[in-house]
């Protein structure tokens, strides 16, 4: 039996909330922490299965050059009439929640 958020949870509890947090592609580390259980005893369950993450596609030669073409695009600006804020939000528009 474990406690987890006030909750007292049997082992089949246990088990079913770690399946349906592994199909929720959470890591080993994270799930532990939900579970309050250890990543070791964690990653023995039947329902967790190692697997290499998906290689990212390399930069092609297009998106070099479109993002060449945005800082060229950007550096001819003229920031003299650039208006920067240190606020955290502003919005032109009105307050939030406010719609015209």
């Amino acid at each position: 039996m474990a406690k987890v958020l006030g909750f007292i949870l049997n082992d089949s509890k246990i088990n079913g909330q770690i399946k349906a947090l592994s199909t929720a592609s959470y890591a080993v580390k994270k799930i532990a922490s939900i579970v309050k259980r250890s990543r070791k005893s964690v990653s023995k369950s039947q329902y967790i299965a190692r697997s290499r993450m998906k290689k990212c596609s390399q930069l092609t030669q297009a998106h070099k050059d479109k993002t060449l073409h945005c800082i060229r695009y950007s550096m001819k600006c003229d920031w003299e009439k650039m208006i920067f804020s240190d606020e955290k939000k502003f919005n032109l528009d009105g307050p939030d929640r406010c719609y015209s």
